[in-house]
């Protein structure tokens, strides 16, 4: 089966060529942002996100220290156990402690979701990296057979078109001549 093409622009094929070699650029570039979305995602979650917990954990560490000196303090100062003083010390100690106890939680999580999202992660990118290299080979196949071809047409658009021979009646073999009817104003009264 012969395949033909009806092409009427060689300007077309490198439009389309153009556009091809743009929507490759593009969409590198489209999947380059992604990867580095990612990755800065991944940072954060590991670095900056552990890092602002495990400084919330120390400053909770110190107001529960501070809430165990000042519970000490009102217990010395007011020796009676039903002292409100003792008593409010004793929930500024207890607040404290559920806070630390929330930074403990919030940095294994996050020392979990660090390894849940590196997983997820890992599970995006393989994908995405072979839908890079097919779109990168699929393109690169496209364009060289685009440049293929209007290689091809331009050459042969170039080749100059010979020039048909012309038959006159004198030069034709005589029973063309006999059968051939006369021009019109060389006609002859039979």
């Amino acid at each position: 089966m012969t395949r033909t093409a009806d092409v009427r622009s060689i300007a077309a094929l490198e439009q389309l060529r153009a556009a091809l070699c743009t929507f490759h650029a593009e969409t590198r570039s489209a999947l380059d942002q992604l990867d580095m979305d990612v990755r800065h995602a991944l940072d954060w979650v590991e670095h900056d996100l552990l890092q602002a917990w495990k400084d919330e954990w120390r400053r909770r560490s110190r107001a529960v220290e501070f809430a165990k000196a000042d519970l000490n303090c009102a217990r010395a100062a007011f020796p009676e156990e039903r002292s409100s003083a003792v008593f409010d010390c004793k929930r500024a100690l207890d607040r404290a402690k559920h806070r630390h106890e929330e930074a403990e939680e919030k940095i294994a999580a996050v020392r979990r979701w660090t390894r849940v999202t590196h997983q997820e992660a890992d599970d995006f990118r393989g994908p995405v990296q072979q839908f890079a290299e097919l779109l990168t080979g699929t393109m690169h196949a496209a364009i060289a057979e685009l440049d293929r071809m209007i290689t091809t047409l331009e050459a042969y658009a170039a080749v100059p078109v010979a020039a048909a021979p012309s038959v006159t009646m004198s030069s034709a073999p005589p029973s063309v001549q006999a059968s051939a009817p006369a021009p019109p104003g060389d006609q002859e009264s039979r």
